[in-house]
């Protein structure tokens, strides 16, 4: 609370509940590019899934998790926080940055990410060549992020302003 006082965030946005996962007196604010998919399987195993199942499935970790763990009200997060432990997995936010881009961009294999791709290159592209990737650089990824600030993707989004652990 020292820093959110410091920097008078106490309360300065709305809690964003709907990412937390609230189990065994645990309530875990699902941080992506930080751990989240490993952290996941395990609170998948927790969930009652079987090992062997995880491990094949090609439904994602989160919609798994969310099944079992369904995305708490507010109300329900203040309550669960008066007896659990909360938890935050962080990462050094460039090397965040850097995997969401490796990730999102340079392996290129879901069409949302390919749209936005595309919207990043035609916006911050200056001079496109012929033997130019259609992926964003990582330059240009970062313009896009920065201009991006109020309305960020959950792979990029700032961890105080995903989790909002000052309100």
């Amino acid at each position: 609370w020292k820093t959110c006082a410091k920097n008078h965030m106490i309360n300065a946005l709305k809690p964003n509940s709907k990412e937390f996962i609230l189990t065994h007196d645990l309530a875990w604010c699902t941080i992506f590019k930080a751990a989240s998919t490993t952290f996941l399987f395990f609170m998948n195993i927790l969930a009652g899934y079987d090992v062997r199942y995880l491990q094949r499935t090609a439904a994602t970790p989160i919609n798994l998790a969310r099944k079992r763990f369904p995305r708490p009200s507010v109300n329900e997060l203040n309550e669960a926080l008066e007896n659990s432990l909360s938890l935050l997995i962080v990462r050094e936010p460039f090397e965040r940055l850097l995997s969401a881009y490796r990730n999102k961009f340079e392996e290129g294999k879901n069409s949302y990410y390919k749209i936005i791709a595309e919207s990043i290159v035609k916006q911050y592209r200056i001079q496109p060549s012929e033997n130019q990737s259609n992926a964003p650089t990582f330059k240009e990824f970062l313009q896009y992020v920065v201009k991006r600030e109020k309305h960020p993707d959950e792979h990029w989004a700032p961890f105080w302003k995903f989790c909002t652990p000052c309100s």
